[in-house]
């Protein structure tokens, strides 16, 4: 399986419920690759943008790497449900967890590697 890219998002759930305004709509949750932070939106059947979702919502037993997702502004974890997002990669959804495992574990084993560089590069000697 391909490397996912950073600006990359992993579905990680949906469910369907009824809105406070009767609505049933769709809550899908993501997790950022490079941030691990959790995400969610809301896609509305009834709306427009349902179609920039349909492909993800029709099919819950795949796993989707998706990325072009923006945020609502002033949200720090709401996507917009207007964002036009492009699966970068569907298939079976172990698969794809073991290739975001092992992009955190490469991307946690660079960022120690980078500290332990730093600390090396700044460490200054003890006075005696």
């Amino acid at each position: 399986m391909a490397q996912p890219q950073a600006e990359t998002f992993v579905r990680t759930r949906q469910d369907r419920f009824t809105s406070r305004y009767g609505n049933r709509i769709w809550r899908i949750d993501f997790t950022g690759l490079e941030d691990r932070q959790n995400y969610y939106t809301f896609v509305d059947p009834t709306n427009r943008n349902y179609v920039n979702w349909q492909h993800i919502i029709e099919n819950p037993e795949s796993g989707f790497l998706i990325s072009n997702l923006t945020l609502k502004t002033g949200q720090a974890d709401l996507v917009s449900a207007d964002s036009r997002p492009v699966i970068e990669q569907q298939g079976d959804p172990d698969a794809i967890t073991d290739a975001v495992k092992e992009f955190w574990k490469e991307t946690a084993d660079f960022h120690a590697t980078n500290m332990q560089n730093l600390h090396s590069l700044v460490k200054k000697p003890r006075k005696r």
